[in-house]
């Protein structure tokens, strides 16, 4: 991150290896809340775009985690004041299940925690398996 933010580069080559007794705010608990900071403001930004151009398409996926968990793939796609489609990614949120009812509510809880508004979504896209596609009361559905 550094390498695109001259302060915080300046910091870490003073402070990175300052020794024993040096606070340097360089432990990983510090870093990890720092780029949970930055992801907060990212998201902003992101639902503050989607809510300006009002109409928006999402598409959500499953993909197996390394860990052998699943996990929702949510990203929205909408159009830039200039005229830009745009495609964001807003998370992965982890599922243990796979049905239709299952995903729905997690689609409305995602984007009501965001606060965007499912009344303005224009276009749904998802995989072809069944419990999203709306064969046998599926998420689109």
């Amino acid at each position: 991150i550094s390498e695109f933010d001259p302060f915080l580069k300046s910091h870490i080559e003073k402070y990175g290896n300052a020794g024993a007794g040096t606070p340097s705010y360089l432990s990983s608990k510090i870093c990890e809340e720092f780029v949970q900071l930055m992801g907060d403001c990212v998201l902003s930004e992101i639902v503050g775009e989607v809510n300006m151009a009002k109409y928006y398409s999402i598409s959500v996926d499953s993909t197996p985690h390394v860990s052998h968990l699943d996990q929702l793939t949510f990203i929205l796609r909408y159009v830039s004041p200039e005229g830009h489609s745009q495609e964001r990614f807003l998370k992965f949120l982890p599922i243990e299940s796979h049905t239709g009812e299952v995903l729905c509510e997690l689609v409305f809880m995602v984007l009501g925690e965001m606060n965007i508004d499912i009344a303005n979504c224009r276009g749904q896209c998802y995989d072809n398996a069944a419990n999203m596609s709306g064969v046998y009361k599926g998420l689109q559905a």
